[in-house]
């Protein structure tokens, strides 16, 4: 199967999971306290989440995403490329914000929120789609590094200092 395929199924079945997630009718397993620890935790991963979901965002258009230009086709086909894990020519390593410590922080905080639907709904199925979705990203973050590595000459060293997902936790 060639990359361009392999990117194409990776953002499919992102999207679908994050559709299933969304949709998915709340379970509650009726274990009383329990049941509110679990959607107290569940909102906290997944603010947790969209919080790094939006400062990754706002980093990487910052620097690295092309001014939409041209006809109302062009803009839309730019702006629905950048969710493939290859880089678009004119692209820059981003390695400022959340991008210091984490490679992927945009798909580390897709994983948040994913955990936090699943832990906070039911948990069942909504716990399987999160660990699906986490298995799909972490697939797919290996194949952008490996356009990454090609594109990007410093890319190697930069990724030796960070993590993929979630920042590195050092004893001192």
């Amino acid at each position: 199967m060639n990359d361009t395929l392999k990117s194409r199924l990776f953002v499919a079945a992102q999207f679908g999971l994050l559709l299933l997630l969304a949709i998915w009718p709340s379970n509650k397993a009726g274990w009383g306290v329990l049941d509110f620890l679990f959607e107290f935790v569940g909102v906290l991963l997944f603010i947790g989440g969209a919080i790094v979901l939006v400062l990754a965002i706002r980093e990487i258009f910052k620097h690295s995403v092309p001014k939409l230009e041209g006809s109302v086709k062009d803009k839309f086909l730019k702006s629905v490329r950048v969710v493939l894990p290859q880089p678009m020519d004119d692209a820059k390593l981003v390695t400022s914000g959340v991008f210091r410590t984490v490679r992927h922080p945009i798909y580390g905080g897709l994983i948040l929120i994913g955990y936090g639907v699943g832990v906070g709904s039911g948990p069942w199925p909504q716990l399987l789609f999160a660990i699906a979705l986490h298995v799909t990203l972490r697939y797919k973050a290996t194949l952008e590094e490996k356009f990454l590595a090609e594109k990007f000459e410093d890319y190697a060293a930069y990724s030796l200092r960070t993590n993929r997902f979630f920042p590195k936790v050092e004893d001192e």
